[in-house]
């Protein structure tokens, strides 16, 4: 019977961390040392899927933006290579 939690605890946050970094179930029940079927009660509950929801947002935020900033920065390698051009 899965149990719901009101709050996460460190050891939910290390693991939400490794689910967004995409492991699987088993991978992060080793590393955390609990069983899978512990982790999936964890993830299933209403509070883990909201923060997971919120923090996977977060970084496709933080990934669009870091790729704007490539994207500005080889523009403008490429207009100072298209300046220095020889004729």
């Amino acid at each position: 019977m899965p149990f719901h939690l009101k709050k996460l605890l460190p050891r939910h946050y290390r693991i939400l961390e490794l689910c967004l970094d995409g492991k699987n179930r088993k991978d992060i029940a080793r590393e955390v040392g609990l069983t899978p079927r512990a982790i999936t009660n964890i993830t299933n509950s209403p509070i883990f899927q909201f923060e997971y929801a919120r923090r996977r947002k977060e970084r496709q935020k933080q990934n669009d933006r870091a790729a704007l900033l490539e994207i500005k920065s080889l523009r403008e390698m490429l207009k100072i290579n298209h300046k220095h051009r020889p004729k």
